[in-house]
């Protein structure tokens, strides 16, 4: 494996250490922005979950932007995941990749459903012209339809995480178990390409998903000068 800078064209060299450090930051400001987005609000009940919205706007506006913030880490991630493995396989890191920034991007797009009751509910124009109820059914179908973008995400991650384990098993570097640990994790997850089964299912996958992805980045961070990477 080449030691000096790589010519241009081919994947940067990335510290695995880096790769181990923005994982575990991803989950961090992740966990913080889901827990300022859904304070106080009760899965099941869209009329408590609506009030609190609005009597909370600026804790749950904060908590849409770091979850932004977190989404961006994950495409910084995406990118150094994709040098850490291409030398391995190109074609395969090229596929988990675009898996991942799709992801990335339903998610991204989703929030403007995430955002949109507040401004359908304090939007005056709006409330000239429809009744209260009428804007509280379509906020609480922008809540609805967020749900199910978010799900639509995880099928995309749970395909990402399939690749993902198996060039990490192929690889000569990583211990095999992650590599089985995050394929376990992706097949787990696709049970959301039927939501109702991956909701039913979610206290067998998430363990699994919990496992291998925080183990894999605490690996990386304390073996990281070892791993070889492109």
């Amino acid at each position: 494996m080449r030691r000096d800078a790589t010519i241009a064209g081919d994947p940067l060299r990335v510290s695995a250490r880096v790769v181990g450090a923005v994982w575990l930051l991803y989950f961090a400001t992740g966990i913080v922005g889901g827990l300022l987005a859904q304070g106080g609000i009760v899965p099941g009940n869209t009329a408590g979950a609506l009030a609190n919205i609005l009597a909370h706007q600026t804790q749950y506006r904060a908590g849409v932007a770091v979850g932004l913030f977190a989404n961006g880490l994950y495409v910084l991630l995406t990118a150094l995941l994709y040098g850490l493995f291409a030398l391995l396989n190109r074609s395969l890191s090229a596929m988990a990749a675009f898996l991942s920034l799709v992801g990335c991007i339903v998610q991204i797009v989703a929030t403007m459903l995430q955002l949109a009751p507040i401004a359908i509910l304090r939007d005056t124009v709006l409330a000239g012209v429809f009744t209260a109820d009428q804007l509280r059914a379509v906020a609480v179908m922008c809540l609805k339809l967020y749900g199910q973008s978010y799900q639509i995400s995880l099928v995309m991650f749970a395909m990402f995480e399939v690749v993902l384990g198996y060039l990490i098993y192929r690889s000569t570097f990583i211990p095999r178990v992650f590599g089985i640990l995050f394929v376990v994790a992706g097949l787990s997850w696709m049970t959301y390409f039927w939501p109702p089964l991956g909701n039913t299912m979610r206290y067998f996958t998430l363990p699994f998903a919990g496992l291998a992805e925080f183990a894999f980045p605490i690996w990386l961070v304390v073996r990281g000068p070892n791993v070889p990477v492109c």
